[in-house]
């Protein structure tokens, strides 16, 4: 099982910051809201070795616990696909369906009940 480092996540965040072209996210590549959980969440997920569980707890903890200025969903989608695809394995979905439940997750900024 090929663990991360918060260093290495912290460069992927920077790099997808970086390639969205979205005005609001210039300059905030790398930039830390809650350190501590990005620590937790790498530091923990590295301990589980089931791909399915930990591509899982990845993207729920770093989802809910918006490490990041911006780009928490993104990170926490491409780490999740890593995870599954560093063991071989990935899920698939017609793209119309991906779409509307990814429509549906929280807006940035959102403190709704959906979380």
């Amino acid at each position: 099982m090929e663990e991360f480092t918060v260093e290495e996540v912290i460069g992927y965040q920077i790099e997808i910051i970086r390639a969205s072209g979205v005005e609001e996210d210039q300059g905030l590549e790398g930039r830390l809201l809650n350190p501590g959980n990005l620590d937790f969440v790498i530091t923990a997920s590295n301990d589980i070795s089931d791909p399915f569980k930990r591509a899982a707890f990845v993207l729920h903890g770093l989802v809910t616990g918006h490490p990041f200025v911006q780009g928490n969903k993104r990170i926490a989608f491409l780490l999740a696909a890593l995870i599954l695809l560093r063991n071989d394995t990935s899920l698939q979905a017609p793209m119309r369906r991906t779409t509307a439940w990814y429509g549906k997750l929280p807006k940035a900024g959102s403190c709704g009940k959906n979380y």
